[in-house]
């Protein structure tokens, strides 16, 4: 009876927003994994960031397009326990700690909301990219109603409440997040930091946490439209962020 109920609040929420708000139902994370195996070129060399068990190239992309994917985690167990053939090698490191290693680009999914040097992280970053390579990001912004809410709540209680809500989420969630330097704005200068240009920005803005009850979702929507609309690089969900490591650094602007 929960389950049902939760997801009949689900598709509430769901057909709420497809009845009012068009473009502002896109969701970054699927556009991520839609439109990034498409700018990376085959033959190409990869580091997939915090992928760990679940690497964003499976196995069969990777043998197809003669990719060489680097997985690199601070976790040796979940780079161990990757399906075979999604890494050509690995990286056992957290982030802010790596060391030179040059690949053609970096793919960075949700992971970098968990570390907890945002700035040391995108320099760890611009480490494993060689001169021209190129950096895809995704994450949430820490303005998010959802991401105050996960700083807020004890790390037991809130990994029972969203399991027991998005089974599907035990997968890839549930780590601690830290969102050090998780805004567009802040994203954009730690990337000039690491000698980083930022290339391109995209903001979303809906995210599921909160569809399991419509009528809080309703409140969510209506009350953040506003700030989402006239202000999307502070005010949206999800971002992402393009960028390609310069030879000569870049030149600071913002």
């Amino acid at each position: 009876m929960m389950r049902e109920f939760v997801n009949w609040n689900i598709r509430m929420s769901r057909g709420f927003d497809r009845l009012f708000f068009g473009s502002f139902t896109r969701d970054g994370n699927t556009e991520f994994n839609d439109i990034i195996p498409a700018l990376v070129e085959d033959g190409a060399q990869v580091a997939d960031v915090g992928g760990g068990k679940t690497p964003f190239f499976s196995p069969e992309q990777v043998m197809v397009r003669r990719l060489r994917v680097t997985g690199v985690d601070i976790d040796a167990e979940q780079l161990t326990a990757a399906p075979e053939g999604a890494y050509s090698t690995v990286i056992v490191s957290a982030l802010e700690r790596c060391e030179p290693a040059p690949h053609d680009y970096v793919v960075a999914q949700s992971v970098l909301e968990h570390v907890s040097d945002g700035r040391e992280a995108m320099a760890g970053i611009g480490r494993l990219l060689r001169p021209g390579g190129k950096v895809f990001t995704f994450c949430p912004n820490k303005r998010a109603w959802f991401a105050r809410l996960n700083k807020l709540l004890p790390e037991r209680l809130k990994r029972a409440i969203l399991f027991s809500v998005y089974p599907s989420k035990a997968e890839r969630q549930g780590f601690p997040a830290h969102y050090s330097g998780c805004t567009p704005a802040e994203m954009r200068i730690n990337m000039m930091l690491a000698g980083i240009r930022p290339l391109e920005t995209r903001y979303y803005f809906i995210s599921s946490y909160f569809m399991f009850c419509f009528p809080l979702y309703f409140f969510w929507r209506i009350s953040t439209f506003p700030l989402m609309r006239f202000w999307p690089d502070r005010y949206c969900e999800t971002f992402i962020v393009f960028g390609v490591r310069c030879d000569q650094g870049v030149e600071f602007f913002y």
